[in-house]
């Protein structure tokens, strides 16, 4: 199952439907314990980088993703979110 973190951004339901017309099973979330369940993890990028920052940080997954060892793909901000690290 692929996880889309959600960083407040408004671009979930693109990125599902990409997947689900690929075959592949997406869910939101925001939490750790919800994302230790992927197998992959999505981080989209439609927003302001300085609030989406904030989300991952308010959900202490700013430091949980500079870690990850699984596959992470970040789009558009969040490919520069991931950029530092």
């Amino acid at each position: 199952m692929i996880a889309i973190v959600d960083t407040g951004g408004t671009n979930f339901a693109s990125i599902q439907n990409a997947f689900a017309r690929l075959g592949k099973e997406t869910f939101i979330g925001a939490k750790k314990n919800d994302l230790d369940k992927a197998s992959h993890l999505i981080l989209p990028g439609v927003g302001h980088a300085s609030r989406a920052a904030k989300k991952l940080k308010d959900n202490d997954l700013w430091d949980y993703l500079k870690l990850e060892t699984r596959p992470v793909l970040g789009i558009c901000l969040g490919m520069q979110l991931l950029y530092s690290f």
